[in-house]
């Protein structure tokens, strides 16, 4: 399984702790004990999971990201939509729609953000601001029964971005113990920290894309996570960049995708 107790989870107190790893990085984590072995969400590849991309055109890397991405999801059967430059109040109907159309037989939603913003939330094309929390709020079990109790990964790539008038983030939107979701977000204030090696898209996302093909019969969703935010933590040290990854999250149990 490898070892994941550096990962960052769910703690019942619902408390934060900050952990600098170098002088040029902070990160933010929240610990809970690790999951048992026999604690997962095992599922196999079905087109009744799901993914969702929202994307800011204007932005770098996006259409490679995107792609990325895409094909990525696509090659495990989700049920892919691409959705670019929208306001936040469009963004909200179509995660409405999508709690609408979840089938009973799918196992797990990701839904990813490629847009301006900050760990709490995004800022659309007209500098409307939300926060992802609020945004997602309709894939919740008591909201969408055919979620309840399947993982719902929320994962922003945020170009940091100051507005002419500035959004007031206010305080993390929270979900119950039971909501199992994981929120990943990376914000960087420094461009350069974005690009992979090759020029082509982010490092961020092309890592991410990298640690989840390397896996075969077993996809574990948490551990290409981690493996990402490794790379990250490598990264910003060269670079000497100062970097935000923050995972915030109730989900029990190791997230696998079982590849027939």
């Amino acid at each position: 399984m490898g070892n994941l107790d550096r990962l960052c989870f769910y703690s019942p107190e619902g408390t934060f702790s900050t952990n600098s790893e170098s002088r040029h990085m902070h990160l933010v984590y929240i610990h809970i004990p690790l999951p048992m072995q026999n604690m997962n969400y095992n599922f196999h590849v079905t087109e009744d999971n799901r993914f969702v991309i929202f994307v800011n055109n204007s932005l770098k890397w996006v259409k490679d990201d995107s792609h990325a991405l895409q094909s990525l999801f696509i090659s495990y059967k989700f049920k892919t939509e691409l959705h670019e430059n929208k306001e936040i109040k469009e963004i909200k109907d179509i995660l409405d729609k999508l709690s609408e159309s979840i089938s009973p037989e799918c196992s797990c939603v990701v839904v990813w953000f490629l847009m301006n913003g900050d760990k709490n939330g995004i800022y659309d094309y007209k500098d409307n601001y939300e926060q992802l929390g609020q945004l997602v709020a309709g894939l919740k079990g008591d909201k969408c029964s055919n979620l309840a109790g399947k993982p719902k990964i929320v994962i922003g790539q945020m170009y940091h971005y100051i507005p002419q008038i500035q959004a007031d983030s206010g305080i993390s939107y929270t979900t119950s113990s039971e909501a199992d979701f994981l929120f990943s977000v990376l914000e960087s204030k420094s461009e350069p920290s974005y690009g992979s090696e090759d020029g082509h898209g982010s490092h961020f996302v092309q890592t991410f894309v990298r640690e989840m093909e390397k896996m075969k019969k077993e996809v574990n969703l948490m551990m290409a996570i981690k493996n990402t935010r490794n790379e990250m933590n490598i990264r910003m040290n060269a670079l000497e960049k100062e970097l935000l990854m923050e995972i915030r999250s109730t989900l029990t149990k190791f997230i696998y995708l079982l590849i027939n």
